[in-house]
């Protein structure tokens, strides 16, 4: 087993409960000699072992609560096995975020840790969906606010005695309201741009949700009393400004000037909140921290907007499955249409997948086409690939830019839709979304499906390309369903005239775009 840093709970606010349910599973893989392990599987058994705030919340008869255990105990297969470390930072992450949103004190607890099983494993989910526990209801359980949160707030949250370094309240409380005002405001401009300008559902509900926390947090600081203090017309700010504050270019610096803003104003009232209240000083650290992410999702989504305009076409090739072998194939295929062409070889060496991709490259680069190298951000680098693209089981995205830097496109696959709400929340540049059909070059035991393709398109605008057994005999399907770009490889690399086949494709992926445009 490695040591990893993940298993130090030192540095996370979580409760001794969860500390303790994550150490008994840790001991469960230190004793078990496989490398991936039903995580899952254990996690829920030792939440359904003991009285805690997850049995708490799920509020079920003890014999429902047995037979649950029973189930996970005997009955259940988890959807996947997993290597410990990168399950316990892939499950905290999300528990973390639970307890962010859930509660003051933003204290990971045992709830958090089944919600998020409950999330990212589609086979937990349906175990408890049979017993009558849906994910939707225990979210809004723990998500309900404590309008009280144990603190008389008439007699408690009070500003500490002046002294020396120490400002006044008048002066604290001007302070705080304007920093609270430009936090918010800033907020309200940002939101804006993403719901109209970007169409983006999935940030959008981020920001709101953000936004609902800052205002929770404000309304327990008693945010009432400070507009008391305000003194604008004295303010020697309104009447200090600097060239570049009166000038905005473009939507999009808006954009930028505010998100700068808001966090500015985190960080205020982060420092300044300490002198009331240090516990609820820490909720603004979070929500700074969230919306850096934030931040970063948002500029990832517009850029790669722009990267990838009018890049529709997707071509995926193997040599060995190219019917007139893989230069014919590469260059004939951009000069129909293709976009975007990704290596993707298993059984080639190191050496040899890197001259593979270094021919590639010039291909593409000649006719102005996008080159991917698949699964391997090192050897996209060396060979000076466009981007990298990822398994679920590949690297992660910080991890792969560590290694392409800041330039080159990251993609990952996606096969549902918490997969990518992840991906567009870490930073990732495209997605690949299915798959969608049985495909002739890759087995799959599940297929996502054409409701994939529809949730996506509900969800984001940032750029994905649909992917499964998509040719021309569906391509319409997938059209109905909301996609806008493809990702293929058999339908035109076997196929008996490949330029041919392209061009359709090519054609009618442009006749829906525009069809799209003038709707």
């Amino acid at each position: 087993m490695n040591d990893e840093p993940s298993s130090n709970f030192s540095d996370r606010k979580m409760t001794s409960g969860a500390q303790r349910i994550l150490t008994q599973i840790r001991r469960r893989a230190a004793e078990n000699k496989q490398d991936r392990l039903p995580l899952y599987e254990w996690l829920v058994q030792e939440l359904l072992g003991e009285e805690n705030r997850a049995t708490e919340v799920l509020d079920l008869p003890t014999s429902t609560l047995g037979a649950l255990q029973n189930h996970f105990s005997s009955d259940f297969s988890a959807s996947e096995s997993l290597v410990f470390f990168e399950w316990q930072l892939t499950l905290l992450r999300h528990a973390d975020r639970y307890a962010i949103l859930s509660s003051v004190e933003a204290v990971t607890g045992t709830e958090h840790l089944l919600i998020s099983a409950m999330e990212l494993d589609s086979s937990t989910r349906e175990a408890f969906a049979e017993h009558g526990v849906q994910l939707e209801d225990l979210v809004e359980k723990i998500a309900l606010p404590d309008p009280e949160i144990g603190i008389d707030l008439e007699d408690e949250i009070q500003v500490k005695p002046a002294g020396v370094g120490v400002v006044d309240e008048p002066t604290l409380f001007r302070i705080l309201d304007a920093s609270a005002n430009r936090c918010r405001e800033g907020m309200r401009v940002v939101e804006d741009f993403v719901r109209f300008g970007l169409n983006e559902s999935f940030l959008s509900r981020e920001l709101k949700g953000l936004r609902h926390l800052v205002t929770e947090t404000l309304r327990h600081l008693s945010q009432e009393k400070w507009v008391t203090c305000r003194d604008t017309l004295n303010d020697v700010g309104t009447t200090t400004s600097t060239p570049s504050e009166a000038y905005r270019g473009t939507p999009v610096d808006v954009l930028r000037a505010s998100m700068k803003r808001i966090e500015e104003a985190l960080r205020s009232l982060e420092e300044y909140s300490k002198l009331i209240d240090a516990d609820l000083s820490q909720r603004f650290e979070q929500s700074r921290y969230r919306f850096y992410t934030i931040e970063k999702a948002i500029e990832t989504n517009f850029n790669s907007r722009e990267r990838l305009k009018n890049r529709r076409l997707y071509l995926l090739v193997t040599a060995e499955d190219c019917r007139y072998g893989l230069e014919t194939t590469v260059r004939d295929s951009i000069a129909k249409g293709v976009d975007i062409v990704q290596l993707r070889e298993k059984r080639r060496t190191d050496r040899e997948l890197l001259e593979m991709g270094k021919r590639v490259r010039e291909w593409t680069y000649e006719q102005e086409a996008l080159f991917i190298m698949n699964d391997r951000p090192d050897l996209a680098a060396a060979c000076h690939a466009d981007g990298v693209h990822l398994g679920q089981d590949d690297l992660s995205v910080s991890d792969a830019r560590k290694i392409v830097g800041s330039r080159m496109l990251v993609g990952i696959s996606t096969h549902n839709i918490e997969q990518a709400r992840e991906a567009i929340y870490a930073g990732a540049d495209y997605l690949g979304v299915g798959p969608t059909f049985p495909s002739q070059t890759k087995e799959f035991t599940d297929f996502a499906g054409l409701d994939f393709l529809r949730e996506v398109a509900a969800e984001t605008n940032l750029p994905w390309f649909a992917i499964g057994g998509i040719d021309l005999s569906n391509l319409g399907l997938v059209f109905e369903a909301g996609a806008a770009r493809i990702a293929v490889s058999a339908t035109i690399c076997a196929a008996p005239d490949p330029r041919g086949r392209t061009r359709e494709l090519a054609s009618r992926l442009f006749t829906n775009a525009e069809n799209n445009v003038k709707m």
